[in-house]
């Protein structure tokens, strides 16, 4: 089981950090976008089975996502995202509610939907376990790459984890998982508050 703190300040997912990067279309990507595809199906899961009606994406990037989602007519859903260029994409390439926005400035308020998802988010926050602490939803999405080490990840992912660490850390964080899948590379979680 691993979880590690990557000792590397200088990624860490600020607004400075993004402000001036691309736009990356991960739903284009084909390693993405099955990540993204089976990150939609625990969503809808969640609509089917617990009741979900609201959904909140933090960290939506260019709102390829939330463009499924919308697509399949799954939820009530707006992102959030504080990299311009993904949010302008989200809306105007997507025709998605997305917003540019701090979100973990305003994780409370931003997350009083039912359900909030985080695809591949917390690898590059610097206290992911507050971050969980802090969402106000009663389920969640999350997921995270499964196949780094101390020894070798992304520069810019301040955590890593394998499959049975990820998971361990979202239940440390008062989170029931309920369905754990690892598709290229990456654990998806769907979990409830305990």
């Amino acid at each position: 089981m691993l979880e590690y703190r990557v000792p590397n300040k200088e990624f860490v997912a600020t607004y400075d950090f993004h402000k001036d990067r691309p736009a990356a279309h991960h739903m284009e990507q084909p390693e993405n976008k099955i990540r993204l595809l089976c990150t939609a199906a625990l969503v809808e899961y969640a609509t089917l089975c617990h009741n979900v009606e609201s959904i909140v994406d933090c960290g939506c990037g260019d709102g390829g996502l939330l463009q499924y989602l919308k697509q399949r007519g799954i939820g009530n859903s707006v992102g959030y995202d504080f990299h311009g260029p993904g949010v302008k994409y989200a809306r105007d390439a997507r025709g998605v509610s997305a917003n540019y926005a701090n979100f973990l400035e305003n994780l409370e308020m931003l997350t009083e939907a039912d359900l909030t998802i985080m695809s591949e988010v917390l690898e590059h926050l610097d206290d992911p376990h507050t971050t969980l602490q802090r969402i106000s939803s009663s389920w969640i999405v999350v997921s995270s790459p499964n196949n780094e080490t101390q020894y070798g990840h992304a520069d810019e992912h301040q955590w890593v984890w394998d499959r049975d660490g990820y998971v361990n850390m979202i239940s440390k964080q008062g989170w029931v998982p309920y369905q754990v899948v690892d598709v290229h590379n990456a654990t998806i979680v769907l979990a409830g508050r305990l």
